[in-house]
């Protein structure tokens, strides 16, 4: 594998890159993150497990969506070539999308360019603009993956499975949408198994193993991003956020919001606002 900047964190602040030519990311676990993540295959085969379905990578051509769908890839060939980028999600929120771009991607969408129309050689470009130090390099290659995200918004064709790890993965999936459509409730992992059928001590041994996160954490993280949606694209109070976002009390909302961004809610909003 060779790496270029590899993000540690389920929201990274920083731009990430990864490119690999091996099996090395092939494996039983799930990546569970909140940043918008880009792949772009340049030769070979890979092909993504995401949500209820997987699908072939097609090649020579983007594919975006948002990391909070459980994702992993099944299988890739000895000679492919694949780049993934994060974006981070205040990255994405900064973008202005049009609402059709930007409610798909994080509808759990996929976002797939139609024809092949970023070259190999343009995205080689863009990965290494988007790794440098640089921060007008890394804006222009936002800027151009945003253009080319625009011409995107084609659906991927997906199937049904029925392997085992996915039948597995069912009701993981099944507790991740009824979190993500339920933030303002009061969520317990108890709730949360419920929902997907299970006794509470089995969902989050399994939610576990399949994410690498345990249900609350992957709960604190959704209204995490929430909050961070809501205060780049609305003109709500930065009070009415925290309790949209899911936040109980609003010393909770702070204190999470502090840890995890570093910034008072307030103080992120006019930091990437102005």
């Amino acid at each position: 594998m060779t790496s270029l900047s590899v993000a540690k964190s389920l929201s990274s602040q920083e731009p990430s890159v990864r490119l690999t030519s091996d099996l090395m990311n092939t494996s039983a676990k799930f990546q569970v993150h909140f940043d918008i993540e880009v792949n772009y295959l340049f030769e070979g085969s890979a092909r993504y497990f995401f949500g209820r379905t997987d699908w072939n990578l097609p090649e020579r051509r983007l594919v975006a969506f948002w990391g909070t769908t459980p994702h992993r890839l099944v299988d890739v060939s000895a000679n492919a070539r694949l780049a993934t980028l994060r974006i981070p999600l205040v990255d994405y929120l900064q973008w202005e999308s049009p609402k059709p771009l930007f409610e798909g991607v994080f509808e759990n969408g996929v976002i797939i360019e139609p024809v092949e129309l970023t070259a190999p050689q343009r995205m080689d470009r863009w990965l290494l603009e988007y790794a440098s130090e640089d921060p007008n390099l890394r804006m222009a290659a936002l800027l151009e993956m945003q253009a080319a995200m625009l011409r995107s918004q084609v659906a991927v064709p997906a199937r049904k499975t029925s392997s085992t790890a996915n039948s597995e993965a069912e009701p993981v999936m099944v507790m991740c949408k009824y979190i993500t459509a339920n933030l303002t409730e009061s969520l317990t992992s108890s709730d949360v198994a419920d929902i997907a059928g299970l006794h509470p001590n089995y969902a989050m041994r399994l939610f576990k193993r399949l994410t690498g996160m345990t249900i609350q954490e992957y709960v604190v993280h959704s209204r995490m991003a929430n909050a961070q949606r809501l205060l780049l694209r609305s003109k709500e109070s930065v009070e009415e956020i925290g309790e949209k976002a899911g936040f109980q009390c609003a010393s909770q909302y702070y204190a999470t919001f502090k840890k995890f961004t570093g910034y008072t809610p307030l103080q992120f909003r006019k930091r990437h606002l102005s």
